[in-house]
């Protein structure tokens, strides 16, 4: 089975942020704290021209989203944001994966040397984040909270896993190794097709137990309408809006997703075809 991927794939990351209490909003940049998120207090005390872009930019998007952050309180149940498009509703669940602790946990960088690329421990981390997001959406709807009929949405940054997420579009987007079952690159010797993507349908932890790598194939994943990714930390993000992220649709979806997010996405979709390829192509939108 192949996976043909059209053009190049480019993202940003899921920004993680505080939430508002009350009435009154909470600053995005908080005083040093223990345990604080490295590049969090590098963009916060760095002077140089590079983090007092970003700062002023974050702070801008901040303010614009602060009135709609999770409140996180008792009455505050359900998916983290609702974005009302017209007539559709759509439901966001969003996850920033970490390493895990666990023997198949992502390990820490080496510096001033060689280690092999944890893709594997990335991808599980992926994997599981996916399925328990996918699962909070069921719980949703058995308990009424989000309509059948709705468009959800899993939103996922990889820029927690030791700063090695955006490595892991080096062959193809990532969310294609755990949605699409995509596997390691395929050179054809001799012959006149283009490389491509093999198959790799599961996932091996450590324990020997498989993880099912290609999510969109199960009925039970038919209740997610897409999964908009991105593997850039808050530090190289762009800050040009529109190339914030990437939006990959499920062919199985119960409900497609709004052509209203569609058209303002960098949008993967799987293409029918009648022969052994699966074929994703991308398509960007246009400027506005």
């Amino acid at each position: 089975m192949k996976y043909l991927l059209s053009n190049l794939w480019r993202g940003t990351r899921w920004l993680s942020i505080d939430c508002q209490i009350g009435n009154e909003m909470k600053p995005l940049l908080k005083p040093k704290r223990a345990g604080e998120y490295k590049l969090y207090a590098r963009l916060r005390d760095w002077p140089d021209l590079h983090s007092e872009e970003r700062r002023d930019f974050f702070n801008t998007l901040w303010k614009e989203y602060a009135p709609f952050a999770p409140k996180r309180n008792k009455s505050d149940v359900g998916p983290d944001i609702t974005l009302e498009l017209q007539e559709n509703v759509v439901y966001v669940e969003a996850v920033a994966p970490s390493i895990g602790c666990s023997s198949d946990n992502v390990p820490e960088p080496v510096e001033n040397g060689v280690a092999n690329f944890p893709e594997r421990e990335c991808l599980l981390r992926l994997t599981q984040a996916l399925t328990a997001k996918k699962e909070r959406f069921q719980n949703y709807i058995d308990e009424g909270i989000v309509p059948g009929n709705a468009c959800r949405i899993i939103a996922m940054s990889a820029t927690r896993l030791n700063q090695f997420g955006t490595l892991l579009d080096s062959v193809h987007p990532a969310p294609l190794s755990v949605l699409a079952g995509a596997g390691p690159m395929v050179i054809p010797i001799g012959e006149k097709e283009p490389a491509y993507s093999g198959r790799r349908s599961i996932l091996a932890r450590d324990s020997g137990s498989s993880v099912d790598a290609a999510l969109f194939d199960s009925p039970e994943f038919s209740i997610v309408s897409a999964v908009l990714y991105s593997p850039l930390d808050l530090w190289n993000a762009p800050l040009i809006p529109g190339e914030f992220l990437s939006l990959f649709l499920n062919p199985s979806a119960d409900i497609q997703v709004p052509s209203m997010l569609t058209e303002r996405f960098v949008t993967w979709t799987r293409q029918e075809t009648e022969s052994t390829e699966i074929i994703w192509k991308k398509s960007t939108p246009e400027p506005v």
